[in-house]
C-alpha cells in the first residue's frame, strides 16, 4: 500500500459517520482502479514502444499489399475492357461475314435464276429445232421416196 491508500484507510477508520466511511472506502476503490489502469496503460505503452518497428513494418507491408491489390484490380478492369473490345470486334466481323454470305447467296440465286431461264429458253429452242429437224427428215424421206418412184417409173423397174 502506498501513502495515499494508507491515508484514506486511516481516515476511514477514524470517521464517525458511516456515510463518510462509505465514501472514503469508495474513494479508495476508485484510487486502486485508477492506479491499476495507469499501470496497465504504462505496460501497454511500453509494449507498443517495444514493438513499434514491427508495427511500422507491418503498416508499410499492409500499405504495399493494398496498393498491389488496387493495381491488380485496375489491371483486371483493363483486361475486361480488352475482352469487351475483342468480343465487340468479333461480333462486327461475324456480322460482316454473315452479311457478305447472305448477299453472295442472293447474287448466286439471282444468277441461277437467270441461268435457269436461259436453259429453259435453250431447251425450248432445242425442242423447236428437233421438231424442225424431224420435219426436214420427213420431207427428205418423202422427197427421196418420190425420186425413187420417179426413177422406177423412168427406168422401169
Amino acid at each position: 500500500m502506498d501513502a495515499m491508500e494508507q491515508e484514506i484507510m486511516d481516515m476511514a477508520r477514524t470517521a464517525n459517520d458511516p456515510k463518510d466511511r462509505t465514501y472514503l472506502l469508495l474513494l479508495l476503490r476508485i484510487v486502486n482502479s485508477l492506479e491499476a489502469n495507469t499501470a496497465t496503460t504504462k505496460e501497454i505503452s511500453a509494449e507498443i514502444l517495444e514493438h513499434r518497428a514491427g508495427f511500422e513494418q507491418h503498416r508499410v507491408e499492409f500499405r504495399k499489399h493494398v496498393e498491389d491489390e488496387a493495381a491488380l484490380f485496375n489491371q483486371g478492369r483493363g483486361m475486361w475492357r480488352m475482352w469487351a473490345a475483342f468480343f465487340g470486334l468479333a461480333q462486327i466481323v461475324g456480322f460482316s461475314v454473315v452479311t457478305w454470305y447472305i448477299r453472295q447467296q442472293a447474287e448466286t440465286t439471282t444468277e441461277l435464276k437467270g441461268v435457269s431461264a436461259a436453259v429453259i429458253q435453250s431447251q425450248a429452242k432445242h425442242e423447236q429445232l428437233d421438231l424442225v429437224d424431224r420435219q426436214l427428215r420427213d420431207v427428205d424421206r418423202d422427197i427421196l421416196e418420190r425420186i425413187l418412184r420417179i426413177e422406177r417409173k423412168v427406168y422401169g423397174q
